[in-house]
């Protein structure tokens, strides 16, 4: 008996423990939320273009229904680009 009162002490605290470091990772989310919201200046020579994430073909978004020759897939890559408004050079 002595024991089972141990565990069960034992388990309420890891309990509260658990909730307490729930409830400060809330706040710590809030806060970065709000700073994220903050308008955010760029340095200069830096775009947004810079920063963007790379296009990305459909092939590699969705599973094509038969296999894709190579240029087949230089085509869906390069329509990915156009789309995403990048100009290669020649």
């Amino acid at each position: 008996m002595k024991h089972i009162i141990q565990l069960t002490v034992l388990f309420t605290s890891v309990i509260i423990s658990a909730s307490c470091a729930l409830a400060h990772d809330t706040s710590a989310t809030e806060k970065s939320t709000k700073n994220a919201a903050q308008k955010i200046v760029l340095p200069a020579g830096i775009t947004e273009e810079m920063l963007a994430p790379p296009p990305v073909p459909r092939f590699m978004l969705e599973k094509p229904t038969k296999p894709l020759s190579k240029e087949e897939m230089m085509q869906q890559a390069r329509e990915a680009e156009a789309k995403a408004g990048i100009v290669r050079k020649p």
